[in-house]
């Protein structure tokens, strides 16, 4: 019983080892690293062209574009200066929300959203209408 138990924590950490290097050997070669998703399936990345994080730069991966342009942009900051742009409106929304950041913008961590949307089903089971 133990036996299976310790094959398989050896199969995870030789997994594990595989995958560091190959994300090791993608962030060398300036390879894309995701570090976001916008509920319209838009994708943000860094471009991992240094050893040194901070001068990776962010590109953005758009779901919805207008015919013929380009669905890949690129900008030349990095994951904090890019959001603090978006907020700022120093750079214009690259994603597929019209509304986004909105007028208010705020910070909500997974677990309180995730808290907010249960409660938003309320005793009836269906989503309320308008609260979306």
């Amino acid at each position: 019983m133990y036996g299976d138990l310790l094959d398989q924590l050896d199969l995870a950490a030789e997994r594990a080892g595989e995958f560091a290097a190959a994300r090791a050997a993608e962030t060398a070669t300036g390879g894309l690293l995701r570090w976001g998703t916008t509920s319209t399936a838009d994708d943000a990345f860094w471009r991992c062209g240094s050893v040194d994080p901070e001068g990776w730069t962010t590109v953005v991966s758009r779901r919805q574009h207008a015919w013929g342009a380009d669905p890949w942009l690129e900008f030349d900051c990095g994951m904090g200066e890019f959001l603090l742009g978006l907020f700022r409106r120093d750079i214009a929304c690259p994603f597929g929300q019209d509304n986004f950041p909105g007028d208010h913008p705020q910070f909500m961590s997974w677990r309180e959203e995730d808290d907010d949307f249960d409660g938003a089903w309320g005793e009836t089971g269906s989503w309320p209408c308008g609260q979306l």
